[in-house]
């Protein structure tokens, strides 16, 4: 799988799950850290997750190494994660890595909020973009000029959105989409007003995780005293679009977002307009495409048959009569080639018997 990161959220709607790591290799841990100073409440770390098809869970790698795995019932607990893998994407997540003198060697737990509040359930803005990071929570006054209808956000009921925030009369906006969810109250405001300044100067739109917990939604982000210089000077969009459309189940979703039919069935929610839905017409136009086939031979069309031909057996020379068990091969023997002695020997003595009469007759003429 090609290594696009996708950064998710350690934190969300006031949540936050430890996933234990199973395996932890100490070698590579202790080798991460011999720089690091471990503190009582352990440190966070990044890490990636990669798709384990022998356990059909994940892989926890930091850095250079694998450092654990997580089991496939934690893929379970998280079906969200399978968009992300499914749109060619890794991943990216924290994980807290401390002491544990019960297992005397260090832990690992993946940091991650409720399932259900993983992954968001828009695409990102079209257009350049940062994403703030992480904080504290911010509530969203729902009543100051919202867009977005009540039942809208009744039927996400939980979910993780992805909302841009801009400055209103000295108050920021929070929009889902093009949509106005709401405005921030001015003490949250006042303290995101320089960081959304900042941004515009460098032609960024500015988006932040929200989170949608019943009627209630907070912005969860940081303010901007807590930028630092790489967060002031950010990446680029980035987090790109998934692929696959998230899961709901028929008739609303569930506070874990998890489908609960008896009989296994899922419907899907299409949060992006590029989605296009597969119709009989598009089964039938699909059908309906040119094959390729060789140069040499007839184009075959959809529904020509081609015929069988019955090839008569005929009895092959060597092969004995029987049984498979007695059936053999015998293989008669190559002529050898005869090396051509006779005659090489008759050249030998016509050779020898001129040597011969040309020595007397050059004795003849010396002493005759």
């Amino acid at each position: 799988m090609p290594f696009t990161p996708y950064p998710l959220p350690a934190r969300g709607a006031g949540s936050s799950r430890r996933n234990p790591v199973e395996g932890t290799n100490q070698a590579i841990l202790f080798s991460h850290l011999h720089d690091r100073a471990l503190h009582d409440d352990g440190v966070e770390v990044p890490v990636t997750l990669l798709p384990d098809h022998r356990t059909q869970g994940f892989k926890v790698k930091w850095d250079y190494g694998v450092i654990g795995t997580l089991p496939a019932s934690f893929k379970e607990e998280y079906p969200q994660l399978v968009r992300v893998t499914g749109s060619q994407l890794t991943p990216e997540v924290r994980a807290l890595v401390e002491v544990s003198p019960e297992r005397g060697g260090l832990s690992v737990d993946v940091l991650l909020p409720e399932p259900q509040w993983v992954v968001p359930v828009n695409d990102p803005p079209i257009g350049l973009w940062t994403l703030l990071p992480s904080g504290a929570p911010a509530p969203v006054d729902l009543s100051a000029g919202a867009d977005v209808p009540a039942d809208e956000l009744a039927s996400l009921f939980q979910a993780q959105l992805l909302v841009k925030l801009s400055l209103v009369n000295e108050r920021v906006a929070v929009a889902y989409g093009n949509r106005v969810l709401g405005v921030l109250g001015e003490a949250d405001s006042a303290v995101l007003r320089d960081a959304i300044e900042h941004f515009a100067q460098l032609g960024l739109d500015t988006v932040a995780r929200a989170f949608l917990n019943g009627d209630e939604i907070t912005v969860e982000c940081a303010r901007t005293e807590e930028l630092d210089d790489a967060a002031l000077e950010p990446e680029i969009s980035p987090l790109p679009a998934l692929q696959l459309p998230a899961f709901e189940k028929p008739g609303g979703t569930t506070t874990q977002g998890i489908v609960e039919d008896p009989g296994g069935g899922w419907s899907l929610h299409i949060p992006s307009s590029n989605f296009e839905a597969i119709t009989p017409a598009k089964i039938e136009e699909h059908k309906q495409k040119k094959r390729i086939s060789s140069p040499k031979l007839p184009p075959v069309s959809a529904t020509q048959v081609i015929p069988v031909v019955d090839i008569p057996e005929e009895p092959v020379q060597g092969i004995v009569p029987g049984g498979p068990a007695q059936q053999r091969v015998e293989m008669e023997p190559l002529p050898v080639a005869e090396e051509p002695l006779e005659s090489s020997s008759k050249w030998l003595w016509i050779i020898g018997v001129l040597f011969l009469i040309i020595f007397l007759l050059l004795f003849w003429g010396l002493f005759g």
